[in-house]
């Protein structure tokens, strides 16, 4: 929505051309920031409520405004607008002053909008996840234009660009194939790989035929693609180079990085979880001062204990074991530990062949309520290896945890995957 900070609004879009901010809207919005200007702001940034949010930008006298979700990450609607409103003047700035406006003239600003939507579409769900670096508007869509071109054939299925220092760039990888890239770039530092300019890496979770490629663009990012197997490593290279000299030319100074806000995990679903330590993210919180010091302000002697019991991959029960520590003492310190980066946690992917007799008597055996067995035949179809817990969790609508242990109670019948 575009208005005048009198209330008169000039233009409005939306992606189903329904008029969701009305006039009656726009009048609030507009005298919610002029009473934030009498109170001395300079400008309004943002306004709140429980599922939706307004993201303000002004330019002199008009007001670009976004409504999203309270989920949504802000800075990246925020660069949108900034896009907008500059190229909104530059066409209809003159136009904008008059006392009489035919509004018909700013329809064709719906197809920028849209370019401009293109470009950042799908980033928001990254940024919600992972450490994002947001580029300015020509270089987001040099690069998606790139992407395209390197995707267009046959030899590059899917990619994600990630900065050395662990931020995303791009990626319209799977969920799965992002905790894998994650896991690989950690590995090949760990093993002292990570100068070397490319890397294939095989890895039997992924789909038949295809490989992870990994290639080291010196003092950037890590291009990791899903490749096609059949093709040698010339034929990888000449599809990926138009791309990597893009993300070469990329100027580091207009990197905009934010940080997920991310969702404390519950006591519940720590219980269930087992955690993989990031051994540089350990390494960046003992040895930075800053960071060090945060840690012992909030958590004391006990944080760091914690932290040196993760050698390896452990259960939330076998750092209870070995901390001593009370449950909602460690699941505190857990949650820092993977908003930082420090650790994550790994995926649990069940298997279940089918449900035959023998499995029914046995599950009559144990006494399964009834609501708990329709709950398991609800799950089985996921259950195969590829679909992880929390995403099964999701499509059949049972919290995490309670899935997990109706899971657990079938038995060896159920058997598990880590990824």
């Amino acid at each position: 929505m575009i208005l005048k900070k009198t209330g008169h609004t000039l233009f409005h879009y939306s992606e189903d051309d329904s008029k969701v901010l009305s006039d009656l809207v726009g009048n609030f919005l507009s005298a919610v920031s002029t009473f934030a200007e009498e109170l001395g702001e300079r400008n309004i940034q943002s306004l709140e409520f429980e599922e939706n949010k307004f993201v303000y930008e002004a330019l002199g006298d008009l007001l670009f405004v976004f409504l999203i979700g309270t989920d949504e990450p802000e800075d990246i609607y925020r660069i949108m607008l900034r896009d907008i409103s500059k190229e909104f003047m530059d066409r209809y700035g003159e136009i904008v002053k008059s006392e009489v406006v035919d509004f018909d003239l700013f329809n064709e600003f719906n197809d920028y909008v849209k370019q401009v939507l293109m470009r950042y579409e799908g980033l928001s769900p990254i940024a919600k996840k992972y450490p994002t670096i947001i580029l300015l508007s020509e270089d987001m869509s040099k690069l998606k234009d790139a992407v395209t071109s390197a995707e267009s054939g046959d030899v590059v299925h899917r990619l994600c660009i990630i900065s050395q220092d662990g931020y995303v760039f791009y990626s319209d990888l799977k969920s799965f194939e992002m905790d894998l890239v994650f896991e690989s770039i950690e590995r090949i530092k760990q093993e002292g790989k990570d100068k070397l300019p490319y890397l294939i890496i095989e890895r039997s979770i992924l789909d038949p035929q295809t490989s992870l490629f990994l290639y080291t663009i010196t003092d950037m990012a890590y291009l990791l693609a899903i490749i096609n197997s059949n093709y040698d490593i010339d034929k990888i290279l000449e599809s990926l180079l138009p791309l990597i000299n893009t993300i070469r030319d990329l100027n580091k100074s207009n990197f905009i990085k934010i940080t997920p806000e991310m969702a404390e995990v519950s006591l519940e679903d720590l219980q269930i979880s087992v955690f993989e330590p990031v051994f540089s993210r350990i390494d960046l919180l003992r040895e930075n001062p800053a960071k060090k010091q945060e840690f012992r302000n909030l958590f004391g002697k006990i944080g760091f204990q914690v932290v040196d019991s993760l050698t390896r991959k452990l259960s939330f029960n076998d750092l209870i074991v070995r901390t001593k520590l009370a449950p909602n003492t460690l699941a505190e310190i857990l949650n820092y530990l993977i908003h930082f980066g420090a650790i994550r946690i790994v995926e649990l992917y069940p298997v279940i062949n089918e449900i035959d007799e023998r499995f029914d008597a046995y599950l009559e055996l144990v006494g399964m309520r009834s609501q708990d067995y329709q709950i398991l035949k609800a799950a089985v179809p996921f259950c195969d290896g590829k679909t992880s817990l929390g995403e099964i969790s999701l499509r059949i609508g049972v919290p995490r945890a309670q899935l997990y242990e109706i899971l657990k109670s079938s038995g060896d019948r159920v058997k598990w995957i880590e990824k």
